[in-house]
C-alpha cells in the first residue's frame, strides 16, 4: 500500500503486516520524526496496521520518538506519547 502524504509517497510494507524499512533499518515513522515531520507523523500512525509500528528501532537501536528528542522535534515527540498512552 502506498500513503501520499504530500510530503512524501511512502510504500506501507507488505499486506501482511511487515514494515518496509531502508538499509539503516529506519521505517517511514522513524525517518518523519527525525525530520519533524509532525504531520506526516500522525498520517502514518492513523494508517499503519503493524501493532509495534510506534515502538520499532532502527540498527543502532533507536526509535521514532528517540529519533526526534535527540532532532529537537518537541511536537513530534508529543504526539509519539500521546500515540503510546492511547496504545498501553
Amino acid at each position: 500500500m502506498i500513503l501520499h502524504t504530500g510530503d512524501f509517497a511512502y510504500n506501507m510494507g507488505d499486506d501482511d503486516g511487515r514494515v518496509g524499512r531502508d538499509n539503516d533499518g529506519r521505517t517511514h515513522l522513524i525517518i518523519a520524526c527525525k525530520r519533524g515531520r509532525t504531520v506526516t507523523a500522525q498520517v502514518l500512525l492513523d494508517n499503519h496496521h503493524a501493532p509495534a509500528y510506534a515502538n520499532a528501532q532502527d540498527t543502532k537501536g533507536l526509535s521514532a520518538l528517540m529519533h526526534a528528542c535527540r532532532s529537537g522535534y518537541l511536537d513530534t515527540a508529543k504526539l509519539l506519547l500521546s500515540y503510546t498512552k492511547k496504545e498501553g
